[in-house]
């Protein structure tokens, strides 16, 4: 069994940058940063592809763009800022409506908790506890459509290059 990666977010970024932006080969990559070649590789075929076939993508998208007449590519790109300003709007969403489903559920449990253990809890903190749990599942729903939204699309992660030569496409 391999070890772990001991490599972080910005170590990887830099190896990714050297190998594909610069074409620095493994080796000297490896010996620059005193990091075992096989590990480069590693973190290289594992991305690569990805990243490739994102750029190629984004490459086509923008001379698609390029064709159009100047006021269509001025409606696409308002268009396009429009889409990404509501996907990072919703996300913020998101997160902020977890966190609120964490707090209402934990002054819930609180309200319940209040209650000692001689005496139930009456009528009226059953009805409290029962409305911030509802609170709670309706703040974390759009985090929850989110999550099925992505899990729906059913993307299969990419499978990393069996060789040098897939690698390298020869």
């Amino acid at each position: 069994m391999a070890r772990p990666c001991t490599l972080n977010d910005k170590q990887k970024q830099e190896i990714l940058r050297r190998s594909i932006e610069l074409g620095e080969s493994p080796y000297a990559i490896a010996k620059a940063l005193k990091i075992p070649e096989s590990t480069i590789r590693r973190n290289v075929v594992a991305a690569s592809g990805v990243i490739k076939t994102a750029a190629n993508q984004i490459v086509s998208a923008e001379r698609e763009l390029l064709r159009l007449p100047i006021a269509a590519q001025v409606v696409a790109r308002d268009y396009m800022a429009n889409l990404r300003a509501i996907s990072e709007n919703l996300s913020h969403a998101a997160m902020v409506g977890s966190a609120s489903a964490v707090r209402l559920s934990e002054l819930a449990a609180d309200t319940i908790a209040g209650a000692t253990a001689s005496e139930a809890i009456d009528l009226e903190g059953m009805r409290l506890a029962n409305g911030l749990i509802k609170s709670a599942n309706d703040a974390a729903q759009l985090g929850v459509q989110l999550i099925q939204a992505n899990k729906d699309k059913n993307v299969e992660p990419p499978k990393p290059a069996r060789s040098l030569d897939e690698f390298y496409g020869t």
